[in-house]
């Protein structure tokens, strides 16, 4: 019988105490493993962000953000499995880290900001990883006591797909163009700000096995709920 192999996924810290409460109940929530013959952790990860920059009024703006807590959940990768023989390495659990950052421009008005973005992300748990890159446009409708709120639509582009992290399968998952969508919260703190944000996430990837290796799917599919926390600056 194989070697049964035990890691657990990590998480970073969070920069308040609302944002390590609600990572917290996520991570308890859902935990990705993958296993081989039974088991060994796994971890997704995806996701990017917007945020709010520049001050109240019209005026064009750079900005800048960091989102490192960002933890997607994707019900579809629960029991992916591929097997050979008697082998059988398989996914159980549904989360995944998604940590981003990203660069751009506001065009701000008195009453809404569009913000227009792009940078780069990492998707992570311990049974795939991939990086990816993301484009992203939001709008911002101002509130009182500085806080906005507003929808946002990204596009993610993994140029080289997810790399499988078990022990044994010959398995790769193509390079795909998913896209996300949600509703960001951001409160401004000076020349920099707080943002939130809820987000639904679908990608999906052609699985290719070698070697005598076959997957229970033709696919991968991350699709899911992301919760993203993060900061930002406006120049």
């Amino acid at each position: 019988m194989p070697r049964i192999f035990k890691k657990q996924a990590n998480g970073g810290r969070s920069i308040c105490t609302v944002a390590l409460l609600l990572m917290m109940f996520l991570v308890g929530a859902a935990q990705a493993d993958v296993g081989t013959g039974t088991q060994i952790p796994v971890g997704l990860g995806l996701s990017s962000l917007e945020a709010i920059s520049g001050e109240s009024g019209s005026g064009i703006n750079a900005l800048i953000e960091i989102v490192p807590l960002s933890y997607l959940m994707s019900p579809d990768i629960d029991n992916f499995s591929v097997t050979y023989d008697y082998v059988t390495e398989d996914v159980t659990g549904i989360g995944s880290w998604i940590p981003t950052g990203r660069a751009g421009v506001r065009f701000g008005s008195p009453n809404v900001d569009i913000d227009v973005t792009g940078g780069y992300g990492y998707l992570w748990n311990n049974a795939a990883t991939g990086s990816f890159w993301l484009g992203d446009i939001a709008a911002h409708f101002r509130m009182k006591n500085n806080w906005s709120i507003g929808p946002h639509f990204g596009v993610l582009q993994f140029p080289d797909g997810l790399n499988w992290e078990g022990s044994y399968a010959d398995v790769d998952f193509a390079d795909t163009t998913g896209w996300m969508a949600g509703l960001v919260i951001t409160g401004q703190w000076g020349s920099g700000f707080t943002l939130i944000s809820v987000d639904y996430v679908s990608a999906e990837f052609d699985v290719e096995t070698g070697s005598g290796w076959t997957a229970n799917s033709d696919t991968l599919d991350i699709s899911g709920i992301a919760a993203q926390i993060g900061i930002g600056w406006h120049f």
